[in-house]
C-alpha cells in the first residue's frame, strides 16, 4: 500500500494540474447510463461519434492478464481502499467485470531492466506451452515488450476484433507513431497511468528563480523562447561551493539532470532516427549540433549544470533547495509536493526556437499486447476495449475531477504548462525499439559520458549493424528493406 499511497500523491497533484484545461473535453463524453431492462450499458463514445459498446454476456468467461509488478496497481486492486484513484481502478474493473459477466485474473512479474528476461521469458514460455498458462493480454512497459515482439510472440493488433484506436481513449499519439504498415504490436490509453507519470518535464524553484532575478519562466515557455541555449545561459553560472574540495550534491547548482534523462533528447530535442520505410535519417547536421551542445552543457565544462549518476540524488538536491531547475519526469511530483519552497513546471527546452514546437515522450508507458496463442479474439478484444473505455469514466474521472479538492492544486500557470507538456507527447518508434534496431538515445548518455561529440564517426561505424537490425525487425511489419 506504500506505493499505492505515494503514487496516490503525484496522481492527485497532476490531476488537478490538468483540470481547467482537461475536464472540459472529458465531460463531452457521456457517461453510463442504463437501459430498459436495468443493467447499465457503456455510452463512453468519443469526438469522432464512436458507437457504444454492444451488450455482451460472457456468460461468467476468465480472462488471464499478465502485468508488470511495478506497474500492478494500475489493474490489480482487490478491494477498496478509500483512496481516491485506487477505488477508480477497482470500480473500473468490477465494472467491465458485472456489465458482461467476466472476471479477470491478474498475474504479476518484475519487468525493469536488470529482470527483462524474467517478463519476457514468462510471455514466450506461456505461448510456448498454452492451454491454461496462456494470458489472453499482456501489460508490458513500452521498451520491455519488444523482446517479445522480435520472436513474433504477439498479433498485430489491427487484427483483433473490437479495438477503435480513433477513440480518444487511446493514446493515438503512441499508436500512430508505431504503427507500421497497418501494423502496431502495443497500445497504450486511459488506463495506463504510466504514461503520465513517465512524461519528461522541468521543475523549477520559484523562490531561488526570483532570488536569481530569472525572467518569468512560464512566460518563456508561453511565447516559445524556452531553447536549451537559454536554460544553459540562465544556469551555467549558478554554483555554490559547500567548502569542500570539487564538486558534489552538497554544492548548490542552476540545473540538475539523472543521466537516464538525457535519452530524452532524441524526442526532445527533434533528432528522428527512422522513417516508416526504414529509412535511416538520424545521422545529420541537426542531430550532430544536439550533441555537442548535450556534451557541452552536461559533461562538466559548465559549473552550474550537475550530471546525477542516480534519480534520486538529483531529485534530493531539488528538494533541498540546492538545485533551481531540474530536468525529470512527472512523477517526481510525489516527493516535490512536500518541498518547503514553492516549485513550477514547465516543458524540456526546444533545441532551437526554429523547432517551433515543444515535444516530449513517455518513458515508460504500460502497453497493450495480445499473445498469438488466443483463440477467441473477438471476446478479447470487446474485454480490452470495454476496459480502456471505462478507464476514461472512472480513473480518467478521478484523475480530472476528484483531485479538485485536494490540497495539492497548484497554481493556474503551472496547468496550463501540463497541458502544454500533455500536448506535446510524442514517440520515435526507433528508440521506442531500440533493443531491436540498434538507434537509441542511449547513445547521447553514452557521448556525454565519453566527452565525444562524433557522433558521425561512430553512426559509420555502427551503420551496417544498425540496418541489418532493421532489416529484420522491419519485416515483422511487412516492409522488406534492401541489403
Amino acid at each position: 500500500m506504500k506505493r499505492i499511497a505515494v503514487k496516490l500523491m503525484l496522481l492527485l497533484l497532476i490531476s488537478a494540474m490538468v483540470l481547467s484545461v482537461l475536464v472540459a473535453c472529458k465531460n463531452d463524453k457521456t457517461s453510463n447510463t442504463g437501459t430498459d431492462d436495468g443493467t447499465k450499458e457503456s455510452q463512453t463514445a468519443g469526438a469522432d461519434g464512436i458507437a457504444p459498446l454492444e451488450k455482451r454476456d460472457l456468460g461468467g468467461k476468465t480472462f488471464n492478464v499478465l502485468l508488470r509488478t511495478e506497474y500492478k496497481d494500475e489493474f490489480d486492486i482487490q478491494e477498496e481502499t478509500n483512496t481516491p484513484v485506487p477505488d477508480a481502478v477497482y470500480s473500473r474493473n468490477k465494472l467491465v467485470e458485472e456489465q458482461y459477466d467476466m472476471v479477470f485474473h491478474f498475474t504479476d512479474v518484475v519487468d525493469d531492466w536488470d529482470h527483462r528476461d524474467t517478463f519476457t521469458n514468462a510471455v514466450h514460455n506461456s505461448i510456448l506451452v498454452g492451454g491454461d498458462t496462456a494470458f489472453d493480454f499482456v501489460i508490458g512497459g513500452q521498451s520491455y515488450v519488444a523482446f517479445n515482439i522480435a520472436q513474433q510472440d504477439f498479433l498485430n493488433l489491427y487484427d483483433v476484433p473490437n479495438l477503435t484506436f480513433a477513440g480518444d481513449w487511446w493514446g493515438q499519439q503512441a499508436v500512430e507513431a508505431l504503427t507500421i504498415n497497418n501494423v502496431c504490436y502495443q497500445a497504450t490509453g486511459d488506463f495506463a497511468v504510466s504514461m503520465l507519470e513517465s512524461m519528461n518535464c522541468m521543475y523549477f524553484n520559484k523562490f531561488l528563480a526570483e532570488q536569481q532575478n530569472l525572467p518569468d519562466l512560464y512566460d518563456l515557455a508561453r511565447r516559445k523562447q524556452w531553447t536549451h541555449e537559454k536554460m544553459v545561459e540562465l544556469t551555467r553560472d549558478i554554483y555554490t561551493d559547500n567548502g569542500n574540495t570539487g564538486f558534489d550534491l552538497e554544492d548548490s547548482f542552476g540545473l540538475m539532470i539523472y543521466q537516464t534523462d538525457i535519452r530524452s533528447a532524441i524526442v526532445v530535442y527533434n533528432t528522428p532516427t527512422l522513417t516508416k520505410e526504414g529509412q535511416l535519417v538520424w545521422n545529420n547536421a541537426h542531430t550532430q549540433n544536439v550533441v555537442e551542445a548535450i556534451v557541452k552543457a552536461f559533461g562538466g565544462s559548465q559549473d552550474g549544470i550537475y550530471y546525477c549518476e542516480g534519480k534520486d540524488e538529483a531529485q534530493n538536491s531539488f528538494f533541498n533547495g540546492r538545485a533551481m531547475l531540474l530536468w525529470g519526469r512527472l512523477d517526481s511530483a510525489a516527493v516535490l509536493r512536500n518541498m518547503e519552497q514553492d516549485f513550477g513546471i514547465i516543458p524540456c527546452p526546444m533545441f532551437t526556437v526554429d523547432q517551433g514546437e515543444y515535444y516530449t515522450t513517455s518513458n515508460d508507458a504500460s502497453m497493450v499486447c495480445v499473445p498469438t496463442t488466443d483463440k477467441d479474439l473477438d471476446d478479447i478484444g470487446f474485454v480490452i476495449e470495454a476496459m480502456c473505455r471505462e478507464s476514461t469514466d472512472t480513473v480518467a474521472k478521478v484523475f480530472y475531477e476528484k483531485a479538485l479538492k485536494s490540497k495539492y492544486a497548484p497554481d493556474s500557470q503551472s496547468a496550463e504548462m501540463i497541458e502544454l507538456i500533455r500536448k506535446s507527447l510524442t514517440y520515435d518508434f526507433g528508440w521506442v525499439y531500440s533493443t531491436q534496431t540498434g538507434v537509441s538515445g542511449n547513445q547521447y548518455q553514452t557521448m556525454m559520458n565519453e566527452g565525444s561529440t562524433n557522433f558521425d564517426g561512430w553512426y559509420k561505424g555502427q551503420e551496417s549493424v544498425i540496418k541489418g537490425k532493421l532489416k529484420a525487425f522491419y519485416a515483422l511489419f511487412g516492409v522488406t528493406l534492401a541489403d
